[in-house]
């Protein structure tokens, strides 16, 4: 079994002296690939702390496996299932103080 990668997959964002001139989205946005290369960084906690951790309670951990599984339409059921504006939610999310630093193998690399 290969070894399970758990470096952040970094999100593409506009150049900034590009961006300085515009009123676009900065953050460009994972390609197919790099979501499920993000996804796949998801051990499947037992309690799952990441949905815990997630302001409207999202299951993170099916979201992330329809990815990794490439079920695009799963992987929207499972965001819209407990929140109706994921587009946005996406944008203003405190993930890194929420979900993503719930995570079980972040709190184990701090010790």
């Amino acid at each position: 079994m290969a070894k399970l990668d758990l470096n952040r997959v970094e999100m593409p964002r506009q150049d900034t002296k590009v961006r300085a001139r515009n009123f676009e989205e900065v953050a460009l946005g994972y390609s197919k690939e790099q979501a499920v290369q993000e996804a796949s960084r998801c051990i499947a906690c037992a309690k799952r702390p990441c949905t815990a951790g997630c302001p409207v309670n999202v299951d993170i951990p099916e979201f992330t496996k329809a990815l990794r599984e490439g079920n695009m339409p799963e992987a929207v059921r499972a965001l819209k299932a407990k929140n109706a504006l994921p587009g946005i939610c996406g944008r203003v999310c405190p993930r890194r103080r929420s979900a993503n630093q719930s995570a079980r193998w972040k709190r184990r690399k701090r010790r």
